[in-house]
């Protein structure tokens, strides 16, 4: 496997993406605890009727936490700049829109409207979506039956929209480092890119997004993802899918273009020489857990006493290394 560059600052910068990555999964699983409470307010023999007010709550549910995904993706980058470059100005934060027609369009047909739709195929045969499922003809099942049905139509309705919850909320924190990488890419000399970080959990990374970290760093115009040469789909530049946890994390240096989870992916799509999603898909293996790479706290204190010499003790950079320091410390 190829080892990752190992300095001073790349250790820094590795574990302020783990600690980024932490907080967007804590607040993936917070939004779809919140998403599990709300579905309730679906009644299945009252979709239609119930289904707005569901998708009023959803929508303050999801936006919640991509304010506060937005709010950590502009730390995370903020905090990134400053390890590279301790003395550089502080970044100003990129507004961003929350999609509210593109989150209800797809939280209704991966909720609601699928369950209908499967209720229909399973009970009647037939599919007719403009009609309330209350007037479906045919439901003629027994009770010891019609309930389970209804159980599992209604979980699966949940299990899919939550995901698409999950994946709308945690798109502030990735659309917002994607946003001030490329307004720092416009005043820069330096290549200036993103890469993705990988979720750390039971079930992920899947396939598809470690193909897309086996790229490792993907330097900035806007275009990048959609010119490269394998295969791309999912939403918006970072290609994210329903349920993906994974963040993104800015790079400021060519030798931070691949942390060793890109090396890990690369290695495995290397090892058949990679020109196939398929054939990666049945080979792959997901990567062991991460773990905090060592941090020489010595070395962190000397940047936070350069810091404050330059700009003084109360300014925002050197209380940002104050910060380090103590979380560090603890």
């Amino acid at each position: 496997m190829t080892a990752p560059v190992e300095d001073d600052t790349s250790r820094l910068l590795f574990w302020l993406a783990l600690q980024h990555q932490v907080e967007q999964q804590g607040i993936a699983d917070k939004t779809a605890a919140g998403l599990a409470l709300l579905w309730r307010i679906l009644q299945f023999w009252r979709l239609d009727e119930s289904t707005m007010s569901w998708l009023h709550s959803v929508t303050l549910q999801v936006e919640q936490g991509f304010r506060l995904s937005e709010q950590a993706g502009f730390d995370f980058v903020q905090g990134s700049k400053w390890i590279v470059d301790p003395l550089s100005e502080p970044l100003v934060k990129v507004p961003t829109v929350f999609p509210v027609e593109d989150l209800q369009v797809a939280m209704r047909a991966t909720g609601p409207a699928t369950v209908k739709r499967k209720s229909r195929m399973a009970v009647t045969g037939a599919v007719d979506d403009s009609q309330p499922l209350s007037d479906s003809s045919g439901v003629n099942v027994p009770e010891n039956v019609l309930q389970p049905l209804v159980d599992d139509l209604m979980a699966f309705g949940k299990l899919n929209s939550t995901g698409v919850g999950v994946k709308f909320a945690l798109n502030g924190g990735r659309g917002e480092v994607q946003e001030l990488v490329t307004a720092e890419a416009e005043r820069s000399d330096s290549p200036v890119g993103w890469a993705r970080f990988t979720e750390d959990s039971d079930t992920g990374p899947c396939y598809f997004c470690a193909m897309l970290a086996s790229k490792g760093a993907v330097y900035v115009d806007a275009k990048s993802f959609a010119e490269s040469n394998r295969k791309f789909v999912g939403d918006g530049v970072a290609k994210v899918h329903d349920n993906c946890k994974c963040s993104i994390r800015p790079v400021f240096r060519v030798e931070d273009g691949f942390d060793w989870r890109a090396n890990f992916f690369r290695d495995q799509w290397d090892s058949f020489a990679g020109t196939d999603l398929n054939e990666f898909r049945k080979l792959y293996k997901r990567p062991p857990p991460y773990v905090d790479a060592p941090i020489d706290l010595v070395g962190v204190r000397r940047s936070r006493d350069f810091v404050a010499k330059r700009l003084g003790v109360g300014s925002v950079q050197a209380r940002w290394w104050d910060g380090v320091v103590d979380r560090l410390s603890a």
